[in-house]
C-alpha cells in the first residue's frame, strides 16, 4: 500500500485536480456507506469545488474538480477538502456501524491536470473504472459515479 502522506502535495490555482483516497484495508464500502460519500461529495460542489467527475468505488473514491475561492478569497486546498469529505462521510458510516475507527487510509493522492487533452484521460479512466474493475457492463449501471455533463451544475 502507497503511504500517501508521504507524498508532497501540489495544487496549481484554476487546474483541475484528480484525487483519489483509500478505505483502511479491512472495510469494503456496501452500497449505504457509497451512497453517504457521494452525498457529502456532491454537498460540497459548488461550495468548495466545481466537480467534473466522481465516482466512489468499493475501496477507494476518485474525484476531479477545480477548487473555489472560499470567503477569505484563497483558493480552498486539496487537503482541507479532501479532509472534510472523508472526515463527515467517516463519522457518519461509524454511526451506522455504532464503532469508533479509522474508514479512511491516511493521505491522499493528487495530480494536478496541465491541460485539456489530460482531463479527458483522466475523466475517461474514472469513468470507465466500474467496468474495469468488472462491477458493470455499462458505465451507466454504475449509481455511484457522477458526471457534470450528464447529473448538471446543480448540488444535490
Amino acid at each position: 500500500m502507497t503511504d500517501f502522506k508521504r507524498i508532497y502535495h501540489l495544487q496549481v490555482e484554476g487546474k483541475p485536480s484528480f484525487i483519489t483516497f483509500n478505505t483502511v484495508t479491512a472495510l469494503t464500502l456496501t452500497n449505504e456507506y457509497k451512497d453517504i460519500i457521494l452525498k457529502h461529495i456532491l454537498f460540497e460542489n459548488g461550495r468548495r469545488f466545481n466537480l467534473f467527475v466522481a465516482i466512489v468505488m468499493p475501496d477507494h473514491v476518485h474525484m476531479i474538480y477545480t477548487a473555489l475561492n472560499g470567503e477569505s478569497g484563497i483558493v480552498y486546498s486539496d487537503s482541507v477538502i479532501v479532509k472534510s469529505i472523508k472526515g463527515i462521510s467517516a463519522r457518519e458510516i461509524n454511526l451506522m456501524l455504532k464503532r469508533e475507527g479509522h474508514v479512511w487510509q491516511k493521505g491522499y493522492f493528487d495530480h494536478y491536470i496541465r491541460d485539456e487533452e489530460e482531463l479527458i484521460q483522466k475523466v475517461s479512466y474514472v469513468v470507465n473504472n466500474p467496468m474495469e474493475e468488472g462491477l458493470v457492463k455499462k458505465v451507466d449501471d454504475y449509481p455511484w459515479l457522477w458526471r457534470r455533463w450528464e447529473e448538471g451544475e446543480q448540488n444535490e
